[in-house]
């Protein structure tokens, strides 16, 4: 085995661990995700199955870890912060908050518009009604700052 090959033994036995496991899948899920965000998913694509790939090699590695958790850890890394919802939020809050809730929105109405189950034509009616929703609370906030004087970024 040469150093080069050994090197790379070492580190993936280094780094079959449950954090850097769902770190690797959190990169390959971002990469999908991306990979569908833009006209031209050949970049995303080829770094998702990179991290795919790496995350694959760590696993066998891995002693009895289960994909459950990794897959937990990994969305819980992409997910957004949700806001403390006890106290009272600023302006700005507001408006990201509504921006974020869009995002999400979006993100469920791409996805069930891509189902083709004999139910996915109401989920889909259903998301987009709540991403066109979210839309238009995001203007509402934005136009009822404008009028306030207190414009958003």
């Amino acid at each position: 085995m040469s150093d080069d090959e050994d090197f790379g033994e070492q580190f993936l036995q280094a780094n079959a661990n449950v954090d850097c496991m769902a770190h690797k899948l959190a990169d390959c899920l971002r990469n999908c995700m991306r990979a569908v965000a833009t006209n031209d998913p050949s970049s995303a694509a080829f770094n998702a199955t990179q991290e795919f790939d790496l995350f694959l090699k760590l696993l066998v590695r891995s002693e009895g870890v289960r994909l459950g958790i990794l897959f937990d850890k990994a969305i819980e890394a992409i997910r957004p912060v949700q806001p403390d919802f006890t106290s009272e939020l600023s302006a700005y809050d507001e408006y990201a908050q509504s921006i974020m809730q869009a995002a999400q929105d979006g993100i469920r109405y791409l996805v069930e518009n891509s189902c083709g189950d004999n139910a996915a034509r109401g989920r889909t009616s259903q998301r987009k009604s709540d991403f066109l929703s979210a839309i238009k609370r995001i203007l509402l906030i934005h136009l009822t700052q404008l009028r306030s004087g207190a414009g958003m970024a």
